[in-house]
């Protein structure tokens, strides 16, 4: 039993997602150590808390609700949500944690597993920020430009600069094929 034990810790020690054992009504049973790297807290600091404490205020709601839906659901799935939890040392650090259902839980407690997705948050913001700019800069290009997209191997209309409009007249989709046609 002590080998047993010994991997599990070994296990638990070696990974980066933060594996935590909470209660029906949300308090914080257990931390895997990882908790201290992705979230700065010692692993015992938030055993006892309820740890909704730690979501940030504008997610706290989708959060509670997605950790109700699961533990009162029975169909085996998997719930996933993401939110921000507090640092330790007070900013906010992106997660995106998953638990089954209630009928593939243990019976004193429910496994959550989390993992920090704080640099796909910050690419994603990115990626937005770059497509407004784009989209921006091309609805004011001076010239008459079409922009398409291919769909099963056939051009496909996206958008148009305000001199195409000007100079194609207005874009009309056909209801047949979904197409734009001027």
């Amino acid at each position: 039993m002590t080998e047993v034990k010994e991997r599990l810790q070994a296990f638990l020690r070696g990974t980066t997602d933060i594996i935590t054992l909470l209660s029906e009504n949300g308090i914080i049973q257990y931390h895997s150590p990882a908790v201290e790297t992705v979230l700065g807290y010692e692993q015992s600091d938030l055993v006892g808390d309820p740890v909704f404490n730690y979501v940030h205020p504008e997610d706290r709601e989708e959060t509670i609700e997605s950790f109700t839906s699961s533990i009162s659901g029975s169909e085996g799935g998997i719930t996933k949500v993401e939110f921000r939890m507090r640092h330790a040392d007070g900013h906010w650090v992106w997660v995106e944690s998953q638990m089954q259902t209630a009928d593939k839980q243990l019976p004193n407690g429910y496994v959550i597993t989390s993992r920090d997705i704080s640099e796909r948050k910050e690419n994603e913001q990115q990626l937005r920020q770059e497509r407004e700019r784009f989209s921006a800069l091309f609805e004011n290009f001076p010239e008459p430009t079409l922009s398409y997209a291919y769909e099963d191997d056939s051009p496909t209309f996206r958008q148009s600069t305000l001199p195409s409009r000007r100079h194609l007249g207005t874009m009309r989709r056909q209801p047949s094929d979904g197409r734009s046609t001027i």
